[in-house]
């Protein structure tokens, strides 16, 4: 990233330039974070974090993305997602690339922002010329244009938009598939209940279940 930016000739009106400026300032923001992460907590091995072994009380922390929160993929862990989360504030959400093909190192076309989903969308949009020469206020929004271009979180790796390996999101599953409720399945959740009642008013109460044969 950093020798594709010094590559390119300084200017506005150079939109290459443009989008690998904003590449070098995201990936800034983002190492700061991870680093500062780091250094403030050492207790916290987040190169080694194993799914199921959770490091409390840094399992989880507040300081993230929702939709960037995958530690167990990241280089750095936990200290990752306070980068990506760095970014949001600064930047109005992670910073994506539309890319001319899957490889991190192809030519990129134009800049997403992807807000975070309590913002009520899970979709990333288009940053205008304007905010890609940051004559927009930080962070930047999709109301700040007309017209914004978005694209659904469920389209973005089909449409090679992601910044590094690490950030492509894939596209969510289907609804789960839905069980019918069988007369056995009632008559095990019907025990589950009387004897939750039951211990509720410190009656006797079973703790095994037998199936009606």
């Amino acid at each position: 990233a950093v020798q594709a930016y010094q590559n390119t000739l300084p200017s506005s009106s150079n939109n290459e330039f443009n989008l690998h400026f904003l590449e070098v300032a995201a990936l800034i923001i983002h190492a700061l974070a991870v680093n500062l992460y780091i250094a403030t907590h050492p207790d916290v091995d987040v190169f080694t974090v194993k799914r199921g072994l959770p490091q409390h009380p840094h399992s989880t922390i507040d300081l993230c993305h929702g939709l960037y929160a995958a530690y167990m993929q990241y280089p750095y862990g936990l200290a990752d997602t306070v980068g990506y989360w760095a970014e949001t504030q600064i930047f109005g959400g992670v910073v994506l690339f539309e890319h001319g093909n899957g490889y991190c190192d192809s030519v990129l076309l134009d800049a997403f922002i992807h807000s975070p989903t309590h913002l009520g969308s899970s979709s990333a949009f288009q940053l205008s010329q304007s905010q890609l020469t940051f004559l927009q206020p930080l962070p930047f929004s999709a109301a700040q244009n007309t017209n914004t271009s978005t694209v659904h979180r469920n389209d973005l790796r089909a449409r090679c938009i992601f910044r590094d390996d690490f950030s492509r999101i894939n596209p969510v599953r289907g609804p789960r598939c839905v069980v019918p409720l069988t007369d056995e399945l009632k008559a095990g959740y019907d025990w589950v209940r009387r004897q939750h009642e039951a211990r509720a008013r410190g009656e006797p109460y079973e703790t095994r279940y037998y199936p009606p044969k």
